[in-house]
């Protein structure tokens, strides 16, 4: 794609090629993998219920 092709599109549409093209150059080393991998989990709203009743019952034998 060239640069007017590029100017050309929709912002939106700018947008998500860009965060794509972000994301795929984090995935191209494991560190950057290790990156993506944080920030999902420090995006997630919702609890792992699962982890959260492991973490309870370690203790309990």
């Amino acid at each position: 794609m060239n640069f007017n092709d590029v100017l050309n599109l929709p912002y939106s549409l700018y947008l998500l090629y860009r965060k794509e093209s972000w994301v795929d150059s984090w995935n191209r080393t494991e560190e950057g993998r290790e990156f993506l991998k944080t920030l999902w989990r420090l995006n997630q709203t919702k609890a792992d219920l699962k982890a959260i009743r492991e973490h309870q019952n370690k203790g309990v034998k």
